[in-house]
C-alpha cells in the first residue's frame, strides 16, 4: 500500500509542476478507512479518465503506464476501491476506500512524513 500511496503522491506532484496545493486527508468510518488524494494540478481529460488504470497506458511521455495500474491491482488485492474525480484545469481527486483489516487501524497514523519517502513538495494535511 505504501507504494501506491507514493505513486498516486509523485503523480499528483508531477501534475503541479507550476506549484499547487496537495490536500491528503483519511478516517475511519465503521469498518472502513477512507483517504482521499486531492491535488489542483492540470487535471486528467475526460477521455482519459476510463483508461488510466489499464497496464501501459500513459499521457507522460517517459512514462511506463505502469503506475496507477499497479495502484488500482495493489487496492484491490486489499479488498478496497479506488475512484478519480478529475476536471481539466482544476485538478484531480483520487478516493481509495479500504477494508479495516488487523493492521489497518494503524494505516493513517503509520503514513510516513512526505519527506521521507522522497517528495519534496508543499502538502496540507487535513
Amino acid at each position: 500500500l505504501r507504494r501506491a500511496f507514493v505513486n498516486i503522491l509523485r503523480n499528483a506532484i508531477e501534475a503541479m509542476k507550476k506549484g499547487g496545493r496537495l490536500i491528503i486527508r483519511g478516517h475511519t468510518e465503521g469498518s472502513r478507512v477512507l483517504l482521499s488524494f486531492e491535488d489542483t494540478g492540470k487535471g486528467i481529460p475526460e477521455e482519459d479518465l476510463q483508461k488510466i488504470f489499464e497496464l501501459g497506458y500513459s499521457t507522460k511521455d517517459t512514462g511506463s503506464g505502469l503506475g496507477l495500474a499497479q495502484v488500482e491491482r495493489c487496492i484491490r488485492e486489499h479488498f478496497g476501491k479506488i475512484e478519480v474525480e478529475s476536471q481539466e484545469g482544476k485538478g484531480t481527486i483520487i478516493r481509495i476506500d479500504l477494508p479495516v483489516l488487523t493492521q489497518g487501524r494503524r494505516l493513517l497514523e503509520m503514513a510516513p512524513p512526505l519527506e521521507s519517502i522522497g517528495l519534496s513538495a508543499a502538502a496540507s494535511h487535513d
